[in-house]
């Protein structure tokens, strides 16, 4: 009776520990963008979809802000604000690349949806 508590505290706290470490790798970041409408999130969850590295990614049209959860072992917050960039989008300070932003529908580009 007294190995099998043992045991079980032990896996436990193995359990516990593996639970720990794997929580630290999802960080998440939330960067101001110049998102302006559904367009604009289904622009970004195409190219989010190919960047193995983000888990979960929310939109907030009215803040204009993009909240993404990412794995922190592949990939970092310069990176994600850089992939936004390059689809458009400003991402924090990091100003949309010209020819992507360019390429976007009205809507889509700054004041597109504002009057």
């Amino acid at each position: 009776m007294k190995n099998r508590i043992i045991l079980i505290v032990g896996f436990l706290l193995f359990a516990v520990s593996t639970y720990a470490q794997k929580s630290k790798k999802v960080q998440e970041v939330t960067i101001e963008s110049s998102i302006q409408c559904g367009m604009c999130e289904d622009r970004l969850n195409d190219m989010f979809a190919e960047f193995w590295a983000v888990k979960a990614v929310d939109y907030d049209l009215d803040k204009q802000t993009i909240t993404v959860q990412y794995n922190a072992k592949k990939t970092n917050e310069d990176e994600i604000r850089l992939k936004i960039a390059e689809t458009g989008y400003d991402a924090d300070e990091l100003v949309a690349k010209q020819e992507a932003y360019d390429a976007l529908p009205a809507c889509c580009q700054k004041g597109g949806h504002h009057p």
